[in-house]
């Protein structure tokens, strides 16, 4: 099974939330024999409350696992990304 992580550089969470599904999508199906657990949306930009509800609604929608990793620059890979 594959976690397929999709890295954004913008800080506009919307702009990277879209593009970054459909590369995910795009990835995570053309292979019709990968199993695909989680697809994951990296990105410096702030995921807001509104964007949060946002992403739940698509989660919900397409019923797979999105998360999304917010990366905040401390020196400390582990602790880089604040998850959701």
């Amino acid at each position: 099974s594959y976690r397929i992580i999709e890295i954004k550089t913008s800080n506009n969470t919307r702009y990277n939330i879209r593009e970054a599904l459909g590369q995910l999508i795009d990835y995570a199906y053309w292979y019709h024999d990968c199993k695909i657990v989680e697809l994951i949306i990296a990105s410096p930009s702030v995921l807001s409350k509104s964007h949060q509800k946002y992403l739940e609604r698509v989660k919900k929608a397409i019923n797979i696992k999105v998360s999304y990793w917010e990366y905040v620059p401390n020196g400390d890979l582990i602790k880089s990304f604040n998850k959701y």
